[in-house]
């Protein structure tokens, strides 16, 4: 598989996970996400319990 192909794999996993659940295997352990309030969240506290 290409670097390009992997990349894009990653973004469409992502772009289609409906809990953000495709992050936890797929980032670092010290990975964390900067919410728009400038709070940075793990990729843990990023998925959503299902409803």
């Amino acid at each position: 598989m290409s670097n390009t192909k992997a990349i894009e794999d990653l973004i469409n996993g992502y772009a289609t996970s409906e809990d953000s659940s495709f992050l936890i295997p797929n980032v670092t352990e010290d990975f964390l996400a900067v919410r728009p309030s400038g709070n940075p969240i793990s990729a843990k506290g990023l998925k959503k319990p299902i409803i």
